[in-house]
């Protein structure tokens, strides 16, 4: 079973691999931010253009998945810089995270994601409205999904708005804590709503 599961990771990162160097070469380079200045020290060594990266968890399962439409390797800080970032965070049987920001920062050595401008966390659920969360900047650690800002949050669910300044996320236990500056609007849910009295 062990040596079953070793193969599909090795077959899933070769595919992620030659994906990512066929992008690599087929690609034209994309522009890089505005304030960037090319030194030595954090020369960029690779350009990719609207491409996907994969985590798997240590049974072989997808456990994140990493789009963007450009992206910018530095060797010497092992840092990417990559555009509109689009996030999916997957469980088994479960709907997964979608997370989209502006920019985000991935430092491979830490499995750090740091996201910023405009990000916004869905959950959809099909019985009902999505859980949204919005705030300008965020840090996922994408081994142990955990979610952390201490920016303004907005969260919004069926039952009203939440508003707060930072916020822990847990996506493995589905469990949020807000962290201070909490303040809300509800509401009553439709579902036990009472009737009427006569």
């Amino acid at each position: 079973m062990t040596d079953k599961r070793s193969l599909i990771r090795t077959f899933a990162l070769a595919i992620t691999c030659t994906a990512l160097v066929a992008l690599l070469y087929t690609s034209d380079e994309p522009e890089l931010p505005e304030n960037y200045k090319a030194t030595d020290e954090n020369e960029p060594d690779a350009f990719v253009v609207n491409g996907s990266y994969l985590e798997f968890d240590e049974t072989g399962n997808l456990a994140l998945q990493l789009e963007s439409h450009q992206g910018v390797h530095f060797p010497n800080a092992d840092q990417s810089i990559v555009g509109t970032p689009s996030v999916k965070i997957y469980q088994e049987n479960q709907v997964p995270w979608v997370v989209n920001a502006s920019q985000g920062q991935y430092f491979q050595e830490d499995r750090k994601l740091i996201l910023s401008g405009d990000v916004n966390i869905t959950r959809s659920n099909s019985n009902d409205p999505p859980l949204r969360f919005s705030t300008e900047e965020l840090t996922l650690y994408s081994d142990t999904q955990f979610i952390t800002t201490d920016k303004p949050v907005k969260l919004e669910d069926r039952l009203g708005t939440t508003e707060a300044t930072g916020m822990n996320a847990w996506v493995k236990e589905r469990r949020v804590e807000l962290l201070s500056k909490v303040r809300g609007t509800y509401a009553q849910d439709p579902t036990h709503a009472q009737e009427p009295k006569e």
